[in-house]
């Protein structure tokens, strides 16, 4: 699933058809031309041409250039989420209990995985700063499932 050497392209692990039914030639031009178009923080990425499987009827995808910032931001934030946890006694949630086992790193690669995928596919045109902060809430949201009761993040650490 090798997709190249441009640093700008992160991966595609997978993928899903957002469309339940087939396009037509005509909707299939106009997704093409809409997502083709030119910006200058995300590219057009063709997953068929680069071998990766393809399930959606989309025929183009875009992903923001900013994936390995975003990446980065996420793993600051979710450290610092950590650090808070440990300075303030507060319990991080159990599957991100670095107590427990190696179950810990892969929860945690799978959480970061999954911000940022969602970042820069579902966000691809937003600059560097935004695909790093949409990054963090993304992790927020799913950390935010009650577990983390009493923590109260100061603006330092988000960035």
């Amino acid at each position: 699933m090798a997709m190249g050497s441009n640093p700008l392209l992160r991966p595609i692990l997978s993928s899903f058809n957002p469309t339940p039914h087939p396009l037509s030639a005509e909707s299939s031009r106009e997704i093409y031309h809409i997502l083709s178009r030119h910006n200058r923080n995300s590219l057009a990425v063709k997953p068929s041409e680069r071998n990766v499987p393809w399930f959606s009827t989309f025929p183009v995808c875009r992903q923001s250039i900013h994936w390995a910032e975003a990446e980065r931001s996420a793993k600051y934030f979710l450290g610092n989420l950590y650090e808070l946890s440990r300075l303030t006694g507060t319990r991080m949630p159990k599957q991100l209990d670095m107590n427990t086992d190696m179950k810990f790193v892969t929860k945690h690669d799978d959480l970061i995985e999954t911000a940022v995928a969602c970042t820069i596919f579902q966000h691809p045109n937003g600059n560097v700063a935004r695909a790093s902060l949409i990054a963090q809430a993304m992790l927020l949201l799913w950390l935010q499932d009650g577990k983390m009761k009493r923590v109260q993040i100061r603006p330092s650490l988000l960035c």
